[in-house]
């Protein structure tokens, strides 16, 4: 196995190149350096408030869980099939 040390040298070239980048970039003023700007659409915004809203909202309704539960295990509940399928008919636009 050969082992030259000459290609180590190489990198001196690159560590100049990368040095001299940097002292040139933290030349540049401040000023002069420009920011990035966001708008968002009109549709965008109402977007973003409804999720907003949606997502301080509880997730789980505990009194009507509660008060099914309830009906279900007294024997209750019960459902009406009709209702069921008219519901789910409309949702389908049929």
């Amino acid at each position: 196995m050969d082992i030259k040390f000459n290609t180590i040298q190489a990198v001196s070239p690159v560590k100049k190149y990368q040095a001299a980048q940097r002292t040139s970039a933290a030349s540049y003023p401040a000023a002069a350096q420009t920011s990035d700007k966001v708008d968002f659409s009109d549709s965008g915004k109402l977007f973003a408030q409804a999720m907003k809203q949606a997502m301080a909202s509880p997730e789980i309704r505990g009194e009507k869980i509660a008060a099914l539960r309830e009906r279900i295990q007294t024997g209750s509940y019960a459902p009406d099939a009709k209702d069921i399928a008219r519901k789910m008919l409309s949702s389908l636009s049929v």
